[in-house]
């Protein structure tokens, strides 16, 4: 047996561990919290202490004395049951490190196997561009015919990568946990999709598509984008969301964090242009406004729909920025 199957083993067998005593530990906070219970509601309120006509002292203090026994038994019971709440706690945590542990080893996998599919899918299309050249050669009078089915055929494979080379695993994990969400289909890349002035398919990729994530890597290395929680389902308007966000994943050193910035003015969350526009989308009142490729480097961020946290062109450095590459996700 490898070490890494040791390992995954070893994690398993702590998680069902961890889970058999917090079963125990469960069981018992319940039967000391009816306990509690049971008792708490009549001796909480407070028993007043009165003179009994022709009551001696002797039993005078030892009335005072039960009302006393009894608070003190209600504090005890207390006591136990709140220890067992701290014990109940240091459990959840300690099968909560095996879970992030084994989520770990999860993304590892997801890395190995996901290049493992783009090697595949390398393959299908290696394959699939020599059987067009074949059929070309056999039948030239269809060669449109042919390009323009291998083309699609190329655009459905690379729409199926996992891009772990685009976006860090931990940039992966970190957009998850902020949507709430698991990365699915990517929808659009512009190093394989056109998004030129009147030819763009940006639009067709993203309308009525909701749950969308946008990440742009700029000629600088900075790597940003926002995210559309509501349906995209209007062109040339701005789309309310009080969901949207923006955020960074690398920064150049600007800020030692990835970071998302939540939105203030959410009637300005998300607008996308038609194919006449010089604008491809924008995020807030330009605080993301990227171009369209022949006009790309008119790109800017300007803040001001989003909380940035007294952080100034937190996002790429500077107002104006020319956008390398953007990858559009979907979410689900």
């Amino acid at each position: 047996m490898s070490t890494d199957q040791e390992e995954r083993l070893a994690l398993l067998q702590e998680l069902q561990t961890t889970f058999n005593m917090v079963k125990i530990q469960i069981e018992e906070f319940m039967k000391s919290e009816k306990d509690y219970n049971a008792i708490c509601e009549k001796r909480f309120k407070e028993e007043e202490i009165v003179d009994v006509q022709n009551e001696s002292l002797e039993d005078r203090i030892k009335r005072i004395e039960g009302v006393y026994d009894r608070k003190e038994e209600l504090v005890r019971r207390n006591e136990i049951v709140n220890y067992q709440i701290k014990d109940g706690i240091l459990m959840l945590k300690a099968m909560k490190e095996v879970y992030q542990k084994l989520e770990e080893i999860r993304l590892n996998d997801y890395e190995v196997l996901s290049k493992q599919m783009d090697t595949i899918i390398a393959k299908v299309l290696e394959t699939e561009k020599e059987r067009t050249n074949k059929l070309i050669s056999e039948s030239p009078y269809r060669k449109c015919r042919y390009q323009g089915e291998l083309n699609k055929t190329i655009k459905e494979w690379e729409s199926r990568k996992l891009e772990v080379n685009f976006l860090l695993l931990c940039q992966i994990k970190q957009i998850e946990e902020w949507t709430n969400r698991k990365v699915s289909n990517i929808l659009f890349d512009s190093d394989i999709d056109d998004w030129n002035y009147n030819t763009s398919v940006f639009k067709q990729r993203i309308i009525n598509k909701k749950h969308i994530t946008i990440i742009i890597e700029d000629e600088d290395g900075n790597k940003f984008g926002g995210y559309v929680n509501m349906k995209i389902d209007n062109v040339g308007c701005r789309i309310n969301d009080s969901n949207a966000f923006v955020f960074s994943l690398e920064s150049n050193g600007r800020i030692q964090e990835m970071m998302k910035f939540d939105i203030k003015d959410p009637q300005y969350a998300f607008g996308l242009y038609n194919q006449l526009d010089g604008g491809l989308f924008e995020f807030g009142g330009n605080d993301i406004y990227v171009c369209k490729e022949n006009n790309k480097t008119k790109s800017c961020c300007k803040q001001s729909s989003f909380e940035y946290k007294g952080i100034s062109n937190v996002l790429c450095g500077r107002q104006c920025f020319t956008p390398e590459r953007i990858i559009v996700i979907e979410m689900k």
